[in-house]
C-alpha cells in the first residue's frame, strides 16, 4: 500500500544519506508509519510556534524518540522552512512532501517552495522525496510534472493499482540500489 511505499522511501533515504531525521510539512498525511504520521493531526492546542512547530504524535505510546527525529515545517512558507531545515542540516535524510496535500486543503505547493526545498537538499546532502500516493492523480505524470525540479524518490499507491491496495517506490537508480538485497 501507499504507507509501505512511504515507509520504504524513508528507509531508503536514511540508508543512502547515512542520516536519520525526516522533515515534513505540518498537517500532511503520509500514512500510518510512526515517523510519517507525526503532526498530521496538530491543532491550536498542541502545534507550537509557527517558527518551530511541535512534532505531535498521532497515537499514545508512539515509540520514544520518534518525535525527536522529525523536523516539522509550515507548508509553503519558504523562509521559516529553510530556517528549520538549517537548524537540523547535519541530520536530515530527506524532506518529505506531498505536492498537493489533501489534509492541508489541497493547496498545491508553489513552484518557489519546491525549488527552495530542492536547492536546500542539494546543498545539504539530503533527498527531496515526494509522496504522490494521492497527488499522482493531478495529471498524467503526477503532481511533480507541474514543477521545474524533480524529486529523488517518489512513493505511489492506490491509483496505479486501479483502486486496489498497492504501493510502489520509484527513483534514481543510485538511490534505489540501497534496496537491492544482493
Amino acid at each position: 500500500s501507499g504507507t509501505e511505499a512511504v515507509m520504504t522511501m524513508i528507509k531508503a533515504s536514511r540508508a543512502y544519506t547515512g542520516k536519520f531525521k525526516v522533515a515534513k510539512a505540518e498537517g500532511a498525511y503520509h500514512g500510518t508509519y510512526d515517523y510519517a504520521e507525526i503532526s498530521q493531526t496538530a491543532n491550536p492546542s498542541n502545534w507550537g510556534d509557527i517558527d518551530k512547530p511541535n512534532a505531535v504524535p498521532v497515537v499514545l505510546n508512539t515509540p520514544k524518540g520518534v518525535t525527536d527525529d522529525m523536523v516539522i515545517f509550515p507548508f509553503n512558507d519558504i523562509e521559516r522552512t529553510i530556517n528549520l531545515l538549517d537548524q537540523n542540516k547535519e541530520e536530515i535524510a530527506c524532506v518529505l512532501i506531498d505536492p498537493v496535500p489533501h489534509r492541508i486543503g489541497l493547496f498545491p505547493a508553489t513552484n518557489a517552495f519546491i525549488e527552495a526545498l530542492y536547492k536546500w537538499t542539494r546543498k545539504n546532502n539530503s533527498l527531496l522525496v515526494f509522496d504522490e500516493v494521492v497527488s499522482f492523480r493531478v495529471n498524467y505524470a503526477g503532481a511533480q510534472d507541474s514543477y521545474s525540479v524533480k524529486p529523488d524518490l517518489t512513493a505511489l499507491g492506490k491509483i496505479i493499482g486501479g483502486g486496489f491496495p498497492i504501493g510502489a517506490l520509484a527513483g534514481k537508480s543510485e538511490i534505489m540500489a540501497v534496496l537491492d538485497p544482493r
